[in-house]
């Protein structure tokens, strides 16, 4: 294991970056999550390179300097990804912004309050450059950052989050209290931990817990398994507590990335519903409690509330409604997630029609002469993008 362990930090370390940005403030961070660490009023924090052309993730409470509860609270931050970057990311663009030719320096993108100048990317092997914020989401807590070097850099390999396993060991890099290239071992508590369960405002937001030790300074460092893949991005930790640590999963990062290729920032999908996943296990409690809970669904997504005036409204969804289904409007609707429709696989599919629109598969109850008919309907909900304001 001590072996392994070793392997891992080496595959990654010479991908992994000590940021260093202008802050606001000076002093300690504030008690809530991990936050920068802070000299001389300066934020400091960590990152990865996960493109050998410079392109480096990180948190965006890292290079905005405040805690990573502060930024995941606020909006998300409307920030255009530049054109001639998209076909150099290695992620999937668009075909008409992946047709630029330019070659010159990619500008820095606008970015809120986001400190531009003086942000310094220093490497593992010593090198120092200046660093650019290209794309922010504070939503979600991700920053990505360019430097201009004159050839290709050390990189990490992305792993697969949604293979990590409760109990399985990882390893977790960065700078705590601006101590460059540490390394710290742990292992998985839990593998979706819902931001709902630490009272954050983005409630379906889910991250790697760990008992690794993280401390100030390590936010935005990788979290990688004993292949030395990444699999998450340090976040934050329980300001009251040692060995409960949190990361971001690197597949919804990824998700976060293809966003921003295909539309220079990260859109949101609104319907205008709030719902609750009903797993098998929980239905035989559920039908207890409501007799009038539809029959014969084993899983799906029941409708807690529809906001007046909403797309889901305009389509006719109804509170209690259980979505079974979705599919784009004229395909056969097909069941995702077995054994039924879940939250994240709803999600996506919502993120996927963005700006178009989602047919839903509903089951809901009908009193007719004292007696339940169970109903199906097919309900299409057209799925405006929203992002909110920065600052």
């Amino acid at each position: 294991m001590r072996s392994s362990i070793s392997a891992a930090a080496a595959a990654a370390g010479p991908a992994v970056v000590h940021l260093v940005a202008p802050g606001a403030a000076s002093g300690p961070a504030a008690a809530v999550g991990l936050g920068p660490g802070w000299v001389d009023g300066r934020a400091q924090g960590s990152g990865f390179i996960y493109d050998p052309r410079g392109f480096i993730l990180t948190n965006a409470h890292v290079v905005l300097g405040t805690p990573p509860a502060a930024a995941m609270a606020a909006a998300t931050a409307n920030t255009r990804w530049p054109q001639h970057m998209q076909a150099n990311t290695g992620l999937r663009a668009r075909a008409e912004d992946s047709s630029s030719s330019s070659s010159s320096p990619p500008a820095a993108a606008a970015a809120g309050a986001v400190p531009q100048g003086g942000l310094l990317v220093h490497l593992a092997d010593g090198r120092v450059f200046e660093g650019r914020v290209v794309a922010l989401d504070r939503a979600s807590d991700l920053a990505v950052v360019a430097v201009d070097a004159a050839e290709q850099l050390p990189c990490a390999r992305l792993g697969n989050s949604h293979r990590l396993a409760v109990g399985e060991w990882v390893v977790a890099l960065g700078s705590p209290f601006l101590l460059r290239q540490s390394v710290t071992a742990g292992i998985v508590s839990c593998v979706e931990r819902k931001g709902s369960e630490l009272g954050l405002s983005s409630p379906r937001t889910e991250f790697i817990q760990t008992d690794a030790a993280v401390n100030v300074g390590n936010s935005g460092g990788p979290l990688v398994n004993l292949d030395g893949e990444v699999v998450g991005m340090n976040n934050m930790k329980a300001a009251a507590a040692d060995g409960v640590s949190f990361a971001i999963p690197i597949n919804s990062i990824k998700s976060l990335l293809s966003e921003i290729s295909r539309h220079g920032r990260v859109l949101r999908p609104y319907v205008g519903i709030t719902m609750a996943e009903v797993k098998p296990s929980r239905m035989a409690q559920l039908r207890t409690a409501c007799p009038d809970f539809p029959r014969d669904v084993a899983a799906g997504i029941v409708v807690t509330r529809v906001a007046p005036g909403s797309p889901a409204a305009a389509a006719g969804l109804k509170e209690d409604d259980v979505i079974v289904a979705a599919a784009a409007p004229g395909t056969a609707p097909g069941q995702l997630g077995p054994p039924g429709l879940s939250v994240a696989a709803l999600a996506d599919a919502l993120r996927d029609a963005i700006g178009g629109s989602l047919e839903l598969t509903v089951v809901r109850e009908q009193r007719r002469l004292q007696q339940q008919q169970q109903q199906y309907a097919h309900v299409t909900v057209t799925v405006r993008p929203v992002e909110a304001p920065s600052g």
